[in-house]
Parts: C-alpha cells; sequence; structure tokens
C-alpha cells in the first residue's frame, strides 16, 4: 500500500473539542512471508468522545497517547463502509483473520 495522498492535522486551542485516548487496544497484528509487522491499535476513547481509527505502527509497543487526540462526539459523523475491503487475509492456520476498509466519507 501506497500512503494516503491526504492527510489531516486537527488542532485547537478549545480544550473541550478533543480529549486524549485513555488507553490503545491492541486489535491486530499482521505478519508473514514477504509483508513488514504491523501493529493495529484503537484508541479507547473517553466518555462523550470518538476514535476516528487505529494506529498502526511496526513495533509491539502501544503508542504514545499524545501522538492522536479523540473528538468531541457531537463533531463526527457517521460514515458508509464500502462493499469491499482494500485488503485482507482469511487462514485456518493464523491465530487472526484481518481486513482493511475504505470509508466512503467525502
Amino acid at each position: 500500500f501506497e500512503p494516503p495522498a491526504l492527510g489531516l492535522v486537527f488542532r485547537s486551542d478549545n480544550s473541550g473539542i478533543s480529549a486524549k485516548p485513555l488507553q490503545f487496544t491492541k486489535v491486530a497484528h499482521i505478519s508473514g512471508k514477504g509483508i513488514e509487522e504491523a501493529f493495529f491499535w484503537f484508541p479507547v476513547a473517553p466518555p462523550g468522545y470518538a476514535s476516528l481509527g487505529c494506529v498502526v505502527s511496526r513495533v509491539d509497543q502501544c503508542p504514545s497517547l499524545e501522538c492522536i487526540c479523540c473528538l468531541r462526539i457531537d463533531l463526527v459523523n457517521q460514515a458508509t463502509i464500502l462493499d469491499k475491503p482494500v485488503s485482507c487475509f482469511v487462514s485456518s492456520k493464523a491465530s487472526q483473520s484481518w481486513s482493511i476498509w475504505r470509508v466512503d466519507n467525502q
């Protein structure tokens, strides 16, 4: 996969708009022949805030709580997940299956 063509940075001087996650939960670990390891971490948002996706790292170490923020829930809109995943892996021999989906939010 190539990095996204567009990245977003959120910054606010209003402390009520965003909050640090309470913790991260590791939700997936991808490894295999010919691919680099990747660890997917989902931020657990505090009450009244929303997590907008996972943080992906190449090491099995929980990201810093300072690396992202969770937005106030009333500022977030629901988006549609497209019908087919961008990529997926299912195996009876593997301990985990995974899929990556594109979100139709534009």
